[in-house]
């Protein structure tokens, strides 16, 4: 008896984690990590704002990691590790803020990233 209800429980249990794993391949994950990104790069300005830069910059990482195509988090990233002196990661950043920039985007803007990538090469 004991061993039929361990063995109905563990079935319901591998039921439920494979029906979890199936929901979480739907398109509406993505949406929700987009999501989930801003939220992280919204909280990340509100850090930069105080003055807490090592916050901001784990939060616009952590905004990347939701949303790898986030181009203002890579921007804000690029800025704060130059602002560190980390010149490689800015750089990467700066790379990646032009690579998901669309031809929408400021020119000037466009620009400045190029100038600034050519100054941290040197």
């Amino acid at each position: 008896m004991v061993k039929k209800r361990l063995f109905l429980i563990t079935v319901a249990i591998l039921l439920a984690s494979f029906m979890l794993i199936i929901s979480c391949g739907n398109n509406n994950g993505n949406n929700n990590d987009k999501k989930e990104a801003e939220k992280y790069f919204e909280r990340g300005n509100a850090y930069y704002k105080l003055g807490q830069v090592d916050k901001a910059i784990k939060e616009y990482e952590d905004a990347i990691l939701y949303n790898k195509e986030h181009k203002l988090a890579h921007y804000n990233l690029a800025v704060l590790y130059k602002e560190k002196g980390r010149k490689a990661d800015a750089v990467t950043e700066f790379e990646a803020y032009l690579k998901y920039a669309t031809e929408e985007d400021d020119a000037v803007v466009k620009k400045y990233v190029l100038e600034e990538i050519k100054k941290l090469k040197k």
